[in-house]
């Protein structure tokens, strides 16, 4: 006779929890996205995040007339992710993506800062000229390094649109680093939920076992470990007496 059984049907959703909580243990900071949003974002600092959004879509498409791809496509993405955070009343706002963005703008608006006080007495071109040498295996490499103002209305609109977002761009991302700043305290619970308790000791070091998936890593949070009868957990080594091997 044939046993016949009707399997189970899946959790698939489930399962695409478990394995991405392995993948990214981050388990405090994902917690954090049902906490509701402070009203004083959604009744004053809603509309300084709709300007910046909006900021950088504009200075997105700038970048294609001054012909720069990877700006484009970096200041759309961060216009986006603003927008996406503060549609429908700051509906998918939360700690962690204003941690990150204020983080990543910071960082970006450093190296703007650092690139305008560089090019800010003027700006340098260089040109290079091959020629050939004297004999069939010499090449003559010619560079020319040119300086020119900040603004110069003889090299046409690109340049000028770069020496614009030179400075704009800085100015921009410091405005989101510190409206990102100002949102994320203004929320009254905390990121890391043990920061101000301690982080509880697991036999790992700190309380990471227990992020992203239970017992992440093999470990299991003191609470739950099995009572040994060696005490191995606080067992200090080399201790106790000597022995004599062979009698």
């Amino acid at each position: 006779a044939t046993d016949i059984r009707s399997a189970e049907p899946v959790d698939t959703s489930r399962a695409i929890d478990q394995i991405v909580a392995m993948v990214f243990p981050m388990g405090p900071m994902l917690a954090q996205q049902d906490v509701p949003v402070p009203e004083l974002v959604t009744d004053k600092y809603a509309k300084y995040w709709w300007g910046l959004g909006v900021m950088c879509l504009v200075i997105a498409a700038l970048q294609v007339v001054a012909i720069d791809i990877i700006a484009t496509f970096f200041y759309a993405m961060i216009g986006g992710i603003i927008i996406y955070m503060v549609k429908d009343n700051c509906k998918n706002m939360s700690m962690y993506c204003l941690m990150v963005n204020g983080l990543v703008c910071s960082v970006q608006a450093i190296f703007d800062t650092l690139h305008v006080l560089t090019c800010i007495s003027g700006r340098r071109t260089t040109s290079t000229i091959v020629q050939p040498g004297a004999s069939s295996d010499v090449t003559t490499y010619t560079t020319k390094v040119t300086m020119h103002p900040f603004f110069d209305s003889e090299l046409g609109l690109a340049y000028n649109v770069q020496s614009g977002l030179l400075i704009l761009t800085p100015l921009v991302m410091i405005c989101i680093a510190v409206l990102s700043y100002y949102s994320y305290h203004s929320y009254t619970s905390s990121l890391f939920p043990d920061e101000e308790g301690g982080l509880a000791d697991n036999g790992f070091g700190n309380n990471f076992g227990t992020y992203g998936a239970p017992s992440y890593g093999g470990m299991r949070p003191a609470e739950q470990r099995p009572s040994s009868s060696l005490g191995a957990w606080h067992q200090p080594i080399f201790s106790g007496t000597g022995q004599r091997l062979g009698g």
